[in-house]
């Protein structure tokens, strides 16, 4: 059944893109967004394969979005050439330029609303992002943009694909590199 609500939804997006005028899938704006399952991805196989809790595997990116790094030159440069659409939509302005424009080459990025909405992944889980204000504020971001998530479309995001318990080998891979190891708490 969920094969079956996967195909309507798609094909329901695709006569929405086109009721929007849209012939080709959009690179920006709220019509060029997915369902976001990377979350429920990351719990499916924190779940299957890992040993570690989810806040120790998302300490370092926490630590990063908090704290800030600097900006290696070449991504400023690709930054600097999207200033003007972020510029355009207040809340990518808000979080993604410091003080009206690009960071340079070296500046402090931070991130604390990445940050935030991390550390409810890290204490809930995937629920942590699905459920609660970090789902409210991507619903609430899609509504006032004319988008179509819903609390129901966050909820229902799982991981889709096929269901391996083994790693696939690749071909002249060795053993050796094939093998999975479980990480182990030090």
């Amino acid at each position: 059944m969920r094969e079956c609500e996967r195909l309507v939804a798609q094909r329901a997006h695709a006569q929405m893109l086109a009721d929007h005028g849209q012939t080709t899938m959009p690179q920006r704006g709220i019509f060029a967004v997915t369902v976001p399952g990377t979350v429920a991805g990351w719990g499916a196989l924190r779940e299957k394969f890992g040993t570690l809790p989810m806040s120790t595997l998302l300490a370092p990116a926490i630590r990063a979005a908090e704290e800030g790094f600097p900006v290696m030159e070449i991504t400023a440069g690709h930054w600097r050439g999207s200033e003007e659409f972020l510029r355009s939509e207040p809340e990518a302005a808000r979080t993604f330029l410091i003080d009206g424009h690009a960071p340079h080459a070296g500046e402090i990025f931070r991130n604390p609303a990445l940050a935030a909405s991390l550390k409810r992944i890290a204490e809930h889980g995937p629920a942590g992002y699905y459920e609660g204000a970090t789902a409210e504020a991507i619903v609430t971001a899609s509504r006032e943009r004319g988008g179509t998530f819903t609390r129901r479309t966050s909820r229902n995001s799982a991981p889709s694909g096929p269901n391996r318990s083994r790693p696939r080998i690749a071909a002249g891979a060795s053993m050796k590199s094939a093998r999975t190891r479980r990480a182990s708490p030090r």
